[in-house]
């Protein structure tokens, strides 16, 4: 996590000052977080999906798990919800 909020990829969750509109739910439930050294909390967007280097096939399980559970929040929180309206 912290070479993505530290790297020129890093895009700062915009739900975090109600700037979004794409997902919906509370932003804890929806970015990826990384506490850096000096406290600073980064979000990642977790529309953005995240590189998982050295996968291998013993990780399929926790894949799949974590998929499944993805698939719940997502069927809870957005499916069949109308979009949220961005703060001004």
């Amino acid at each position: 996590m912290r070479d993505w909020v530290t790297g020129g990829k890093y895009r700062q969750a915009p739900c975090t000052k109600q700037a979004c509109s794409f997902c919906r739910g509370e932003p804890d439930e929806r970015t990826y977080r990384y506490t850096m050294p000096d406290g600073e909390v980064r979000r990642h967007c977790g529309s953005v999906a995240l590189a998982i280097p050295g996968l291998g096939p013993t990780d399929v399980p926790e894949i799949k798990s974590l998929m499944e559970e993805e698939h719940r929040y997502l069927m809870s929180h957005e499916a069949d919800s109308p979009p949220k309206e961005p703060a001004n």
